[in-house]
């Protein structure tokens, strides 16, 4: 009997071990955001859908935001970037953030936007309401991540099929909620 105490002991504390560290590897990395600061971007092509690519410009970003798009000048300072485009930032209108739960998803998500980027989405909703304080600590530069847009409450029948949706029987309460 005590022999079976031992294993099943161990076995605890082997799966308590594996699961703390399955916890820190999938924990992202604190990832702080820089202070605005003013950038010159020449050399590089403005490419933006509809239009033809113009070549050799010049971005000046000043207080965070596009000061001047010009033709690169000789004063100019070199390309931080040769053969790079400059293009709009990418809109996904259905996303679908994970909850609070998932320990740090949300901020990899935020983090994963930008990477590939996304610099605006709009959150149709999920289990638990954390988005307000994610939309919060992103637009504080609390964290990096893209501006996000929240539609609100899910709305579903009655019974409603998951926690925190709002049950709708009728077009005019959807209007109302």
């Amino acid at each position: 009997m005590r022999k079976l105490g031992i294993i099943f002991g161990g076995f605890f504390i082997v799966s308590a071990l594996i699961l703390i560290i399955l916890f820190w590897l999938l924990t992202p990395p604190n990832i702080t955001v820089s202070p605005q600061q003013d950038h010159i971007i020449s050399g590089v092509t403005i490419w933006h859908p509809g239009t033809s690519p113009r070549y050799n410009q010049t971005l000046i970003v000043a207080d965070g935001k596009i000061k001047e798009l010009r033709d690169t000048r000789p004063d100019d300072p070199g390309p931080i970037c040769p053969d790079c485009f400059i293009m709009p930032g990418l809109i996904d209108a259905h996303v679908h953030t994970p909850p609070a739960l998932a320990i740090g998803n949300q901020k990899l998500n935020s983090l994963l936007y930008l990477y590939y980027g996304i610099t605006s989405v709009r959150d149709m909703g999920q289990l638990d309401d954390s988005i307000p304080d994610l939309i919060e600590n992103i637009d504080n530069g609390h964290i990096p991540g893209p501006r996000m847009y929240r539609c609100g409450p899910a709305l579903d029948g009655d019974p409603p099929g998951f926690q925190g949706a709002v049950s709708v029987l009728t077009a005019s309460e959807g209007v109302q909620k």
